[in-house]
């Protein structure tokens, strides 16, 4: 899939085929806090991520971290940026598993292995009211689960978001005392990330390597992370089901009001009618429905209601009304939330499964968790039969309205014909109507709705269920921030750095044969890079740096603005050259270096002046001057994408293909785009 993503300044972002066809365009929210090396007063990147299969992306603002579905644009999960001044430093997309040929029980295919363990049932269906809010609703609330992790700290705090579904805050503080450090870069080894996670960091006077422990996934079973990493996914989805099922509720019985609009007409009728015309003085108009519902006898009060004051019009239109409520909130009930029940029950089910094949697991206290989600199930079956109770009680009381006042219309017409009719309306009263379902509707609706109530004493209980399984996951927090620290032991100082030192860029790369690399520009350094090499082993040493000068290729006033790198081995740098004497940038120049074959001397500092290069190439069409770049190195697709100095104009080039000096190359105009665009990916 081959997609470019760019972000703009006004917290939005767009999503182009390689040809330039845009695909849709996304508004991540306002914010007066966000944006990029956009114009922000915050002065936070915005980023965008993509997974290593190009499936989904993180954007990133000053606020949240959320994931996106690449194909369509729609959001599959959000999460709260909680730093102090909401700026992220660095972020991390971490998949376990060899990159070849990767294990099928491996974290990297986890998602997948447990989705596949899991059986299916219907999505829940969210087209029987083409209620928008109802259907988004539902829509957030979906099972996918799409990362494995992700690492992103900010001023010497890290944060980790575990299989996309917990952010455990502050796993790791390394602050000094008197100088916030900056997380600079990062890297990790996919086949044992556990223990190789690796951080660059910026400290008051050094430039060092801290080695970042992820214990938690060092199990010596490797079934232990999928049996951990099930239960977290069920535990999540139990609880999203849980939320989607309350709110449901709510909305459901606020906007359709069921049964009050129809309660209150009646009782107001019954008070302003009946009341100030009862025979009885002692006798409220719910003693006079009582009344006729044991006896039969309609006394003048109520004839005069069902007869003067409604009529049969009226109490026709009014039961149509009543019906027409009734099924529809039958619908809007059930469709919506037998789905969700069934959803429970599974989860239910497959986390009891998961417990029986771990008799001795004591983490995350299966048992409780069980008995837990037994009650809240009872409690939602209980619910569920006193609404339906509530709609038959309903149902009847309006089925012998419409029968009393048929009985009192052929009381009136005094015509033989009804006889049969009559009758037949009798026997209904007297044999088919529900009289415990009507006083049960009277008891409760006149008095107060008893529906309501339930609801509110249901929610009470979702509440406690929901604060008790959160207290649970709150302690597994804790026992896996237990397994990650820094190895202090495993600390190495790359280089010490001076005042007038400023690192702006800075690349950390694991390399082969246990080699790391570190690559770093400084501001005031405008055509040197620095290279560090080091061993990684069982523990990081000997340091070995070079200089890397550039100014054999370019004028003395030119500038790097970007470096990358790819395939390991491949450092893509983008030059611009500046003239002085007219006071304008001439071009420019993407060129490429194989930067692990460079010789770095011992124990001191060398220096070598770059003057042969792998690939290069020129850009300087008209206007179109390059100041910014990002490079997909993935075998199947090398390319880079360039962007132009007006930042609304974008270009697509070959990494692999030699430069021809007549070619034209493939630029993209959008004008909607905003001019501070400058943050962009390509997945």
């Amino acid at each position: 899939m081959d997609i470019i993503t760019v972000a703009n300044g006004n917290h939005s972002l767009s999503s182009y085929r390689i040809d330039g066809e845009r695909i849709y365009n996304l508004n991540l929210g306002n914010s007066s806090k966000g944006g990029s090396n956009l114009a922000d007063d915050s002065g936070q990147d915005f980023v965008i991520l993509y997974k290593d299969d190009g499936k989904f992306f993180l954007a990133v603002d000053s606020k949240t971290l959320k994931i996106y579905d690449t194909n369509n644009g729609k959001l599959i999960s959000s999460f709260d940026n909680n730093f102090q001044d909401n700026t992220i430093e660095f972020i991390s997309w971490c998949l376990e598993g060899n990159e070849d040929n990767q294990n099928d029980t491996g974290i990297g295919n986890l998602y997948e292995y447990i989705e596949d363990s899991l059986p299916k049932i219907p999505p829940v269906d969210s087209n029987i009211t083409g209620n928008g809010n109802v259907e988004k609703l539902i829509e957030s609330y979906k099972e996918d689960n799409t990362s494995n992790f992700i690492i992103y700290g900010n001023k010497g705090i890290v944060n980790l978001l575990v299989f996309g579904l917990f952010n455990i805050e502050n796993i790791l503080e390394y602050n000094n005392t008197n100088f916030a450090s900056r997380i600079l870069s990062h890297d990790y080894n996919k086949n044992n990330i556990s223990s190789q996670f690796f951080l660059a960091i910026d400290t008051e006077n050094n430039l060092v390597i801290k080695n970042l422990e992820l214990g938690f996934l060092g199990y010596e079973n490797n079934n232990d992370k999928i049996q951990i990493s099930k239960k977290m996914i069920l535990i999540s989805n139990f609880l999203n089901y849980l939320n989607l099922f309350k709110k449901l509720i709510t909305k459901n019985l606020k906007d359709s009001n069921i049964f009050l609009d129809y309660d209150f007409k009646i009782v107001n009728l019954l008070q302003e009618e009946i009341d100030k015309n009862s025979e009885k003085a002692n006798v409220s108009s719910i003693d006079e429905l009582y009344d006729l519902l044991l006896t039969g006898m309609i006394t003048e009060s109520i004839k005069q209601w069902l007869e003067d004051y409604l009529g049969d019009r009226g109490l026709k239109r009014w039961y149509q009304l009543a019906s027409q409520c009734y099924e529809n909130n039958k619908k809007l009930v059930f469709h919506f939330l037998i789905p969700i029940i069934e959803r429970l029950l599974l989860i239910y089910n497959n986390f009891v499964n998961l417990s029986k094949q771990e008799p001795n697991e004591k983490n995350f206290e299966s048992d409780e968790i069980i008995a837990v989600l037994k009650k809240i199930l009872r409690n939602l079956y209980i619910f569920l039969n006193d609404l339906n109770l509530e709609f038959l009680n309903f149902k009847n009381f309006n089925n012998w309205l419409s029968l009393l006042l048929k009985k009192i219309m052929l009381l009136n017409n005094n015509d033989d014909d009804n006889d049969d009719e009559f009758f037949e309306i009798e026997k209904k009263l007297n044999n088919n109507i529900n009289i415990e379902k009507i006083s049960n509707f009277l008891n409760s609706n006149f008095k107060n709705s008893c529906i309501l109530s339930k609801q509110k004493d249901l929610n009470a209980k979702l509440n406690d269920v929901e604060q008790l399984v959160n207290y649970k996951i709150i302690n597994l927090k804790k026992q896996l921030k237990q397994k990650i620290k820094i190895n202090d032991k495993n600390t190495l100082i790359i280089d010490q750095l001076k005042d007038n030192k400023e690192i702006d860029q800075s690349i950390l790369k694991l390399g082969n044969d246990n080699l790391g690399y570190i690559i770093t520009h400084n501001k005031n350094e405008k055509l040197h890079l620095n290279l560090f090499r080091f061993n990684i082993g069982s523990s990081l040493q000997k340091v070995k740096k070079l200089k890397l000068n550039f100014n054999q290729l370019f004028s003395k006033y030119g500038t790097i603005k970007k470096f990358e790198i790819i395939d390991n081995k491949e450092l893509i740098i983008l030059i611009t050259n500046y003239d002085k004497e007219a006071q304008q940038t001439l071009n420019s120049i993407v060129l490429s270096i194989d930067y692990t074959s460079l010789d770095c001397l011992d124990e001191q500092e060398g220096e070598t002046n770059i003057t042969a290069v792998l690939k290069s190439r020129s850009f300087n069409d008209g206007d179109f001057i390059p100041v910014d770049m990002t490079c997909n190195g993935n075998t199947n697709r090398r390319i880079g994408f360039l962007v132009g100095r007006n930042m609304n104009t974008f270009m697509l080039f070959d990494l692999d293909e030699e430069q021809d000096e007549e070619e034209e190359e493939e630029i993209i105009e959008n004008g909607e785009v905003d001019r501070n665009t400058d943050a962009m990916s390509i997945g």
